[in-house]
């Protein structure tokens, strides 16, 4: 099978310097590996078009596990930035390096407004 990829427009998609926001992409493949090569081929021009657009959103990535999101994630060749160096104190579990939950504190405990990122060195 051939990996196709379209541009798609979005309801209520924004612009962001004149250019739609976020650039969303319909990647169209059924196998993990020829879409982890594409992203590996067009990873400066995906980052590139992050810049210009503010965000890129793809849609079809043939993922099924957090492993197969490790994968995609990983073939951008981006380094890892592991929850370890984050310095967060929320409880959360590693399913692979770079893919983890969101949160594991019971329903009862009250998560307040918070940037995810406001502890990083």
């Amino acid at each position: 099978m051939s990996l196709e990829v379209q541009t798609l427009s979005l309801p209520d998609q924004q612009e962001y310097k004149g250019q739609p926001f976020p650039l969303a992409l319909e990647i169209k493949t059924t196998s993990l590996d020829e879409a982890c090569a594409w992203a590996c081929d067009n990873a400066t021009d995906i980052e590139a078009q992050a810049s210009e657009h503010g965000a890129v959103l793809m849609r079809g990535l043939p993922l099924a596990s957090p492993e197969d999101f490790d994968a995609a994630v990983t073939a951008f060749g981006s380094p890892n930035f592991s929850y370890e160096e984050s310095l967060s104190n929320a409880y959360r579990i590693n399913y692979t390096p770079r893919v983890f939950s969101a949160n594991e504190a019971p329903p009862e405990v009250t998560i307040f407004l918070h940037h995810e990122m406001a502890q990083t060195p």
